[in-house]
């Protein structure tokens, strides 16, 4: 079944492929859910050949920490030439700005940056040292550069909850640079603190609560887009059931949901449905961006990772399967592959099977 299912995944458009570059890191955090079995790099020669293979996608760099290797200025140029060139770091390294813009001058064009709170009793519990103040440097490093970014949150049970709101008062107030929060869960994979995971309406929940803001409003937004779906029978947005995403924008001086003033019992009792739900889409998102998508999904064009507006946020929940409860017909969906082994496989994938060669379970799946 697992051959059956890599020749599928052939087949599968992806958007964007995660390559670990290496499996060393300069950190050594309890909950990495990655086991160590093995430290070692991506030979630089597979590298070159991966980055002649792929043309017109995101490519993502990732590890283990991909800053440790002395050679990523000169494997971000080699993928740079083609693709648009993503780098998922903790950051540490980036306190080094001379490093960091020539990164930026080899083509290194985003960045998603890990910030798992604003206090460093929480970087010693997640990460096992205080991190706080490399963090903020880095990140203002990147600000100075001008490379945009992903903030992205590990979210451990009992640990960092509370750090939400503040996180995205920090996000809210570097808008230059920082286009999106996302919020993850522990994956109850390899090493971890708890064997609990947050599901997305948990995460959805507890963010909610965090900032203030109603569940309903984020809910209004996914069911306009379960609309439009059904409007153009393509999926213009993917839903899946890993990932949650909402947006928030400015109203009379508060931050409040896009969704906040939505009447979709209006809109689905309505005979003009597929008009109304348009309109609400274009009143939410703002013409340009509404275009902007579009153009996006009808024509291919994956040179930027996200569609972006000045007085539109973004929030992203995700919470990844594990063997128990991955839908594999769901999972072919996914628009995010991952290099493994000489194949490209849905990302959530990748990690059960990554976990499977240390549990001997991949037989079962």
């Amino acid at each position: 079944m697992l051959m059956g299912y890599l020749n599928n995944a052939k087949t599968i458009n992806f958007n964007k492929i995660i390559i670990d570059v290496t499996t060393r890191c300069n950190l050594e955090c309890p909950v990495c859910y990655r086991e160590k079995n093995s430290l070692q790099d991506l030979p630089f020669e597979l590298l070159k050949r991966l980055a002649l293979k792929y043309r017109g996608i995101i490519i993502s760099l990732c590890g283990g920490e991909p800053t440790v290797r002395e050679d990523l200025p000169e494997i971000i140029e080699l993928f740079a030439k083609r693709n648009t060139v993503f780098l998922i770091t903790n950051g540490i390294k980036l306190v080094d700005y001379d490093y960091l813009r020539n990164l930026k001058r080899k083509g290194l064009r985003y960045i998603s940056f890990s910030l798992n709170g604003l206090s460093d009793d929480v970087y010693k519990k997640i990460n096992g040292k205080p991190l706080l103040d490399l963090k903020l440097e880095a990140l203002n490093n990147i600000k100075k550069a001008g490379i945009k970014t992903i903030m992205s949150v590990l979210l451990v049970k009992g640990i960092n909850e509370n750090q939400i709101s503040s996180i995205l008062d920090y996000c809210l107030e570097n808008r230059d640079f920082i286009e999106e929060l996302r919020i993850r869960t522990m994956a109850p994979l390899g090493k971890y603190i708890h064997n609990e995971k947050y599901s997305i309406p948990d995460l959805l929940e507890i963010v909610c609560n965090e900032i203030n803001i109603k569940k309903e409003d984020a809910l209004k937004e996914f069911r306009l887009k379960e609309q439009i779906n059904s409007l153009f029978r393509k999926e213009i947005f993917t839903l899946m059931s890993c990932s949650f995403d909402f947006h928030l924008r400015k109203y009379n001086d508060k931050i409040l949901p896009v969704g906040h003033n939505m009447k979709i019992t209006e809109i689905e009792s309505s005979r003009f449905e597929e008009i109304f739900s348009l309109f609400k889409m274009i009143k939410a998102y703002g013409i340009k961006m509404t275009t902007a998508g579009f153009f996006k999904t009808f024509f291919r064009y994956e040179k930027k990772p996200w569609i972006h507006s000045d007085n539109i946020f973004k929030i992203g929940l995700r919470s990844w399967p594990d063997k128990d409860d991955i839908d594999m017909e769901e999972n072919k969906k996914c628009q995010t592959g991952y290099y493994l082994d000489g194949n490209v496989v849905p990302f959530c994938y990748a990690n059960i099977l990554i976990e499977g060669k240390h549990n001997n379970f991949v037989r079962e799946i």
